[in-house]
């Protein structure tokens, strides 16, 4: 900031408010930088801190559905897993609009177990690109995670 003040006080063009719009303007990016910093700081400390996911992902019927809840379920990647449907989809595919009735699957597990459980589900799904996302559990009941953690794998 000295350099940007010295040049400024030397020529007699700028004036007081042209200096103070510069010096707001050098302290709002300086201000900005810092914020970012924090915040991606911030965001990566919150994301070591997660243990606990739910994984969503869509088939086509629930044969499909039982089927890799219960390849989660009896490997023990997955604590719990709840089928929903048949739910209404819309979606891009292949340049065009479609629909489609699918079954939504949730998975309650641990962070660590993301890539066996994604690994579970891609050999297992009929799609050629199966939804699959993995979702932080910020906060949930002490009861609750304690039963998770107890019935996950080490």
């Amino acid at each position: 900031m000295t350099r940007w003040v010295k040049w400024l006080q030397f020529d007699p063009q700028y004036s007081c408010r042209t200096l103070l719009i510069f010096v707001l303007i050098y302290l709002f990016k300086k201000l900005l930088n810092q914020i970012n910093v924090t915040v991606i700081l911030r965001l990566c400390y919150i994301s070591l801190m997660i243990d606990y996911i739910q994984i969503i992902t869509t088939v086509e019927n629930e044969d499909n559905a039982k089927k890799i809840a219960e390849l989660l379920v009896d490997r023990r990647l997955a604590a719990c897993v709840q089928i929903a449907g048949p739910i209404m989809s819309r979606f891009w595919w292949e340049g065009k609009i479609d629909t489609a009735e699918e079954y939504q699957i949730i998975i309650k597990s641990r962070n660590d177990l993301f890539p066996e459980i994604e690994s579970v589900i891609t050999d297992a799904h009929p799609y050629e690109v199966p939804e699959i996302l993995a979702i932080p559990i910020f906060a949930a009941g002490k009861g609750y995670l304690n039963w998770i953690s107890k019935e996950l794998k080490k």
